[in-house]
């Protein structure tokens, strides 16, 4: 007759612990692998206009500080640009100047909307945009 151990239920808990942990351990070395190595490696752009493959694609301020990255460029008459833009609910910005901060002020202060507030300048390819337009949510210019 032979000797057979059979483990007690505490060792076969312990085993299936261990288990599940060096399992949960593999998964997300493979995540990290895939998500921080493997993938960025294939990671390509492709441009459909090959002009702009290598154009910066964010906006930057005076200071060379990385500001709003470019989501839309319109080419067009100014009047025609304003006019379309105002249709869609959007605003030229006014000039910072020290009456434009004082309404500012004005505005987040006493809570009332200032829907063509001033905004910081943005420059792409050193060049100061054009327009600058925003849209007003909310009650005041905070």
């Amino acid at each position: 007759m032979t000797d057979v151990e059979i483990d007690p239920p505490s060792v076969r808990r312990r085993s299936r612990l261990r288990q599940a942990q060096m399992a949960l351990l593999l998964v997300l070395a493979i995540y990290l692998i895939a998500a921080y190595l493997l993938l960025p490696a294939l990671w390509t752009h492709y441009e459909h206009q090959k002009g702009l493959a290598n154009l910066p694609m964010v906006t930057r301020t005076a200071q060379g500080i990385p500001g709003d990255p470019m989501n839309v460029g319109l080419i067009g008459d100014k009047r025609d640009v304003v006019c379309a833009m105002h249709e869609a609910g959007w605003f030229p910005a006014d000039p910072v100047t020290l009456k434009s901060s004082i309404e500012i002020v004005g505005s987040v202060l006493l809570d009332r909307p200032y829907k063509d507030a001033p905004v910081s300048n943005l420059f792409y390819l050193d060049r100061r945009e054009d327009l600058a337009f925003e849209r007003p949510v909310g009650s005041s210019a905070d």
